[in-house]
C-alpha cells in the first residue's frame, strides 16, 4: 500500500503544484502525528514516502486524532487511508474536516476484497498486532460488508473518493487529479 499511498500523493501533490496552491499534511507515522503546515506540493512525495516506507506499522493512530490535528491547518482536505478504519472513527473524522472541503482516497491492495481459495486462515493486522482466524470465505465476507458499509457512509455524507489500488493506480490519475480539484473548487459531489 506504500507505493500506491505515495504514488497517488504525487499525483495529487502534482495538480496543487501546476495551480501553484500551498498544502498542508498531516501524516499518522509510528504512532506520531507529523505535521508540515507549509509543505511545498513537489516535496510532498518524499515526505509520504518516507513516512510510509520508513515505519513500522505499529503504533497506528486514530483517524479522528489525525483530523484533529489537520484540522489546524489549511483547508481543504484529501485524506489519503485504506478500508482498515472502524466506521465511527470515519465519520467523526469526516464530521472534522469536511465543513472545509473533503475528498478521500481509499487506497487497497486488490487481495483484501476479493478472495482466494476456499481454506482456513489467520489474519494478523500489523498495525496492531490482533489476530482473527476462521474460514476465509467468512473473513472477507465481513471484509465486504465493511467496504458496503465505508462507501455508503462517504455517500451518505456526499464525500466524494476515488479507490485506488496498485496494479490501477496509474490508471486513475486523472480521477485522483480530478478529486483535488472538486474539492479545491467546493463542487458538489458526485458517484465516483
Amino acid at each position: 500500500k506504500a507505493r500506491t499511498l505515495a504514488y497517488s500523493a504525487s499525483v495529487i501533490s502534482a495538480a496543487a503544484y501546476e495551480l501553484e496552491d500551498e498544502l498542508a499534511l498531516v501524516l499518522g507515522a509510528g504512532g506520531r502525528v507529523l505535521a508540515y503546515p507549509w509543505a511545498r506540493p513537489d516535496r510532498v512525495p518524499h515526505l509520504v514516502s518516507k513516512a510510509a516506507c520508513g515505519q513500522q506499522a505499529k503504533g497506528a493512530l486514530s483517524l479522528p486524532e489525525l483530523a484533529r490535528a489537520a484540522s489546524r491547518l489549511a483547508s481543504p482536505y484529501i485524506l489519503l487511508t485504506d478500508y482498515a478504519n472502524k466506521l465511527e472513527e470515519l465519520n467523526a473524522a469526516i464530521a472534522a474536516l469536511r465543513g472545509r472541503g473533503l475528498g478521500i482516497v481509499l487506497i487497497y491492495e486488490p487481495a483484501e476484497l476479493k478472495p482466494p481459495t476456499s481454506c482456513l486462515a489467520t489474519l494478523k493486522d500489523p498495525e496492531t498486532g490482533a489476530g482473527v482466524g476462521g474460514r476465509l470465505e467468512d473473513l472477507y465476507s465481513a471484509v465486504q460488508s465493511h467496504v458496503r458499509d465505508v462507501r455508503a457512509l462517504l455517500k451518505w455524507r456526499r464525500v466524494p473518493y476515488v479507490e485506488v489500488a496498485w496494479p490501477w493506480v496509474r490508471e486513475r490519475r486523472a480521477a485522483l487529479a480530478n478529486l483535488y480539484l472538486r474539492v479545491r473548487r467546493g463542487l458538489p459531489a458526485t458517484a465516483p
